[in-house]
């Protein structure tokens, strides 16, 4: 009855957190109100995109992704100066000038629902400012800035990728990587 009990108490945690896979089985199964046809099925994942241009997976390549970014977070001192190339995801939000932006992944420790974003802030000295979501890869040199957080007040000490190139690259085939 305890083994019983535990397993409904931990299930039920999964399923309140969001974390617990979306194909848990369950007594009755799903079933599809409206059928749709593979051509059709095809059609719509062409619209987010063409699998000819997305790149395989390609765990190796995200680790090292990770691998650089956090190391220059966990001592930016001794990467000032660096030149360091990335392919992510561009990100802008309002409070951007028109030169800055986001390269960006998203690291996941439990579920999609839970990522962070993990990338550089990038500013553009010269060239054409990507649009928002598209994929790039940025070569750039690190420097440090020091910036205020408008919550706290503090001033802290962030890297800045200064972008000498931004080349439009092919969608990678995710932008999360995974924290094993």
């Amino acid at each position: 009855m305890k083994k019983i009990l535990s397993i409904f108490i931990l299930t039920s945690a999964l399923l309140l957190s969001g974390c617990a896979s979306e194909n848990v089985e369950t007594e009755e199964p799903k079933v599809a109100e409206e059928t749709v046809s593979s051509q059709e099925e095809a059609e719509a994942q062409e619209v987010v995109a063409p699998k000819s241009e997305i790149e395989e997976y390609d765990e190796q390549e995200a680790l090292e992704y990770k691998a650089k970014v956090q190391a220059v977070y966990d001592n930016l001192d001794a990467h000032i100066g660096e030149t360091v190339t990335l392919k992510g995801i561009v990100r802008i939000t309002e409070d951007y000038k028109d030169n800055e932006f986001m390269v960006t992944r998203f690291l996941v420790d439990c579920c999609i629902d839970d990522s962070s974003p993990l990338g550089f802030f990038t500013r553009l000295e010269t060239g054409d400012m990507p649009k928002a979501d598209e994929w790039v890869e940025v070569t750039g040199k690190i420097v440090a800035e020091d910036v205020t957080d408008k919550a706290t007040g503090t001033t802290i000490k962030r890297p800045v990728l200064i972008a000498e190139k931004v080349e439009i690259v092919k969608p990678l085939p995710s932008q999360y990587i995974y924290n094993n």
